[in-house]
This record gives structure tokens, C-alpha cells and sequence, in this order.
């Protein structure tokens, strides 16, 4: 009883351990994508600084007049309550993954996160 409870823990800090390794990998790939879409647009306003300064003040001329600022706020606060929650999660399960390894319990000794 004890080799199949200690195998399916084996097997759940190997998903576990997987798991992280992908959110990992999701992770780098859209820093990856939001720097180079960075970089696209600092050159673009490099390239165009009038048209780029004009769009802006545009841009933001339009959506003073048409959205109330209460609005902007509160969809801001919830867009930032929809992106917080599943950072705090993440955060927590790495913490976790760390601790479990950093103590002396061999179930999750050979899964690297680095």
C-alpha cells in the first residue's frame, strides 16, 4: 500500500513538476513576443515621430470624449483583478514546488525549474 500511494505521489510531482515547465516555457515565449512587439513599435515611432505624436493625441482626444473615466478605472481595476489571480496562483505553486524540494522529502528532488 504504501510503494502505490508513494508511486502516485511520484506521479503527481512528475506532472506537477511538467506543468511548471510548460507555464515556463508559455511564460518566455510571450516576453519573447511582447519585446519584439515593443521593439516594433519604438521603431515605428522613431521612424514616424509626427504621425505617431498625432495618433496619440488622437487616440487619446477620442477616448476622453467617448468613455467616461469611471469607466477606463473600473475596466482597469477588473482587468487587473483578471490577470492578478492567476499570477498569485502560479506564484504559490512555485513557491510550493520550491519548498517541497528544498526539504527532505525525495518526491520532488529530480524535477528541475530551472
Amino acid at each position: 500500500m504504501e510503494t502505490r500511494s508513494s508511486t502516485v505521489a511520484e506521479q503527481a510531482a512528475s506532472k506537477a513538476g511538467e506543468a511548471v515547465e510548460k507555464t515556463k516555457q508559455q511564460l518566455e515565449g510571450a516576453k519573447g513576443e511582447a519585446q519584439r512587439g515593443l521593439r516594433r513599435a519604438e521603431d515605428y515611432i522613431r521612424e514616424h515621430p509626427t504621425e505617431s505624436a498625432l495618433g496619440a493625441l488622437g487616440l487619446g482626444f477620442l477616448l476622453a470624449r467617448l468613455l467616461p473615466v469611471r469607466f477606463v478605472a473600473v475596466g482597469l481595476g477588473g482587468l487587473m483583478v483578471a490577470i492578478l489571480k492567476p499570477l498569485a496562483l502560479l506564484y504559490a505553486a512555485l513557491r510550493i514546488v520550491d519548498d517541497f524540494r528544498a526539504s527532505d522529502r525525495p518526491i520532488l528532488k529530480g524535477i528541475s525549474t530551472k
